[in-house]
């Protein structure tokens, strides 16, 4: 190993062979960034590898799956969790939508998995169903759930694991944050709840219920918030994508709330509405499925052929 493993990560990972050892269905393994989470787990690895007890390394997408091959080198192959179990694939399209807003994948019949630990990277965005189709598939295993759990939840669904005393056994001392990480710098202060959060009015009673909770939980938090309409959030995202040279951003809220701000954005950005299409030059992330699996990948338009977007 690159670094000699502090008190912390020694105890994780004598936590998770005894539950190994006690063939016991899921064991949480987990980190917040900066601690070190990778490192631990290549000794994980390196010790389940050594007693020849048989595992496979997963994560919930192709992305994730990637970024974790490269953290753990050639030495180990890292595969989606889809693979395990997908059989089929089913998408709805509700009317009135552009898009897809529903993807349902079926579990395959025939497929049963003999390894004995399942160990899952970015278990946080794993939901409850994809916990049950995982053990339709894998019933004796053991699932060694790695994650941050102060990341995002599933995209569709409950977690499917319990992170309530993550903290309390999970590593906590951050290791990399003098390196000035932006990563990392902003995952701390999402965790210590210093980002300012930004809201749009809504207007049905259940909304209100909603927002009016989360407002609460916020003020709590001591964490700032403002009212912006849909054309000055827009205008702000623009901004800060330019200064950023398109790095990233998230928005969130309603469906129709996140379509305005979108097409705020790029009027700003002096891109076409996003029911107009893309424009060249435009940065990207293209949603494709093939063989049951749902992908992304990040692209740069090279030519827009017509056609109706609408």
């Amino acid at each position: 190993l690159a670094h000699e493993p502090g008190a912390q990560q020694r105890a994780l990972v004598l936590r998770t062979l005894h539950a190994i050892n006690g063939d016991a269905p899921e064991s949480l393994f987990p980190g917040a960034a900066g601690t070190g989470k990778t490192t631990t787990l290549l000794l994980l690895l390196a010790v389940l590898d050594a007693c020849d007890v048989s595992f496979l390394v997963l994560a919930p997408t192709h992305k994730a799956a990637g970024r974790a091959a490269e953290s753990l080198g050639e030495r180990w192959e890292v595969s989606t969790h889809h693979r395990l179990w997908c059989g089929s694939v089913e998408e709805s399209i509700e009317e009135g939508e552009e898009f897809s807003t529903e993807l349902r994948l079926g579990v395959a019949d025939d497929r049963r998995v003999s390894e004995r630990v399942l160990i899952i990277d970015e278990a946080s965005m794993v939901s409850e169903q994809d916990l049950v189709n995982i053990r339709t598939v894998a019933p004796s295993a053991t699932i060694v759930a790695v994650g941050d759990h102060h990341q995002l939840p599933p995209v569709g669904g409950r977690p499917g694991f319990d992170w309530s005393d993550a903290d309390a056994i999970g590593l906590t001392k951050v290791f990399r944050q003098a390196e000035g990480s932006a990563v990392l710098t902003a995952a701390t202060a999402i965790r210590e709840q210093r980002v300012p959060f930004t809201y749009s009015r809504v207007r049905d009673a259940q909304r209100r219920l909603i927002f009016k909770a989360g407002m609460d939980i916020l003020r709590a938090a001591d964490v700032p918030s403002r009212w912006l309409t849909a054309a000055a959030t827009g205008h702000k995202l623009a901004a800060l994508l330019i200064e950023w040279e398109g790095d990233a951003a998230a928005v969130v809220g309603t469906h129709n709330s996140r379509v305005l701000v979108n097409d705020a954005t790029r009027t700003c950005l002096g891109f076409p509405s996003r029911r107009e299409g893309p424009a060249v030059g435009e940065r990207l992330v293209a949603r494709a499925t093939a063989g049951g699996i749902a992908n992304a990948t990040t692209c740069t338009v090279e030519r827009v052929r017509r056609q109706d977007f609408g």
